[in-house]
């Protein structure tokens, strides 16, 4: 297990990190996912070793590792730009990092067989990396990462400078390797999807805090934060402005929430068209409807408050200017 104690740092008297707390189990793939300048990577490159934190802990399986080098540590580590040797080939690339072990030659020439044929590239021993594709190259890095046998695996946006759509295949094949090869992995990714495709557990960052740790399935449909909610892209988000015999008063309309509620989410994905009548309905005008290839968007205006919701692409949508009444079947309380 990874954890870690109220990690902290502070650069030019700016706080970076304040107070991170995470567990990760065993086995677990777990993804730091949040924007730019959050703190994600030097959250990783403190438990790589990498820099220094000014106060906190990391544990792996109960022991600190804080005063452990790095080359000690026992982590792979996997970047953005691969960090691939360009002067040597595929072979001597992976196996790098176990001549830095210190394993026979023939074990080494085993190992390196084991891996490459792991991900794929079985038949790449003497191949130039400068031969090969932004796919394959990822695929070597990740062999030199797993070839010592790491006790945690770390990956800094490693698919960052691919193309969406070999993204998309990539990250599928990563997480298939690791669970294949069971280890403990640290991912850290902006891209929701990315973070939703591998991760078994995903932990939201914002301004050096982690906002909200959870499944992609309980974080897309039961988001903490007003935060969250918003980086996930969800809309339908309305500030509490008041309270009501035990229900917030927001601009969308009266809801039962939880008292320390600061803002209700009306989910996208759990607004259905209704008839009038029904208890709870809300009345609206469609004001726009946008075709996304499986589904239409529509944006509905009750009161001051504009409503999005989905309809599959098979249905018949109401038009813009319709009269339409809308049922908010499941309302997510949010904190600030």
């Amino acid at each position: 297990m990874l954890t870690l104690q109220n990690v902290r740092r502070t650069f030019d008297s700016q706080p970076v990190l304040r107070g991170v707390d995470l567990s990760i189990a065993r086995g677990q793939i777990a993804c730091l996912l949040g924007p730019s300048g959050c703190g994600k990577t030097t959250l990783l490159r403190i438990i790589a070793g990498l820099e220094g934190a000014d106060s906190g802990d990391v544990l792996l399986d109960g022991d600190s590792v804080m005063r452990v080098p790095v080359h000690a540590r026992d982590f792979g580590l996997m970047f953005q730009d691969f960090a691939l040797f360009p002067h040597l080939n595929v072979a001597d690339n992976v196996a790098f990092g176990l001549r830095m072990h210190g394993l026979p030659r023939a074990q080494q020439a085993a190992r390196l067989h084991e891996v490459l044929a792991l991900v794929g590239l079985s038949d790449f021993e003497a191949r130039d990396v400068s031969s090969l594709s932004g796919g394959e190259r990822q695929r070597v890095a990740l062999a030199r990462s797993l070839a010592p046998n790491p006790r945690l695996l770390m990956l800094d946006e490693p698919l960052g400078s691919l193309d969406a759509a070999l993204r998309e295949r990539l990250v599928v094949e990563l997480r298939a390797i690791i669970k294949h090869v069971g280890l403990t992995a640290l991912y850290v990714t902006h891209d929701q999807r990315e973070a939703f495709a591998i991760a078994d557990v995903i932990a939201v960052m914002n301004a050096g805090r982690i906002e909200q740790v959870a499944s992609a399935e309980d974080l897309y449909r039961r988001p903490a934060t007003t935060f969250v909610a918003r980086f996930l892209g969800l809309r339908n988000i309305f500030p509490v402005i008041g309270w009501r015999d035990g229900a917030a008063i927001t601009s969308a309309g009266v809801f039962p929430a939880p008292q320390e509620t600061q803002a209700l989410l009306l989910h996208p994905d759990d607004l259905r068209l209704t008839a009038p009548e029904t208890p709870g309905a809300l009345p609206a005008t469609i004001v726009e409807r946008v075709f996304l290839g499986d589904s239409y968007r529509c944006l509905a205006l009750h009161n001051e408050a504009l409503l999005m919701f989905k309809l599959p692409a098979h249905s018949a949508p109401p038009a813009v200017g319709a009269a339409v009444a809308l049922l908010p079947t499941r309302i997510v309380p949010l904190a600030s």
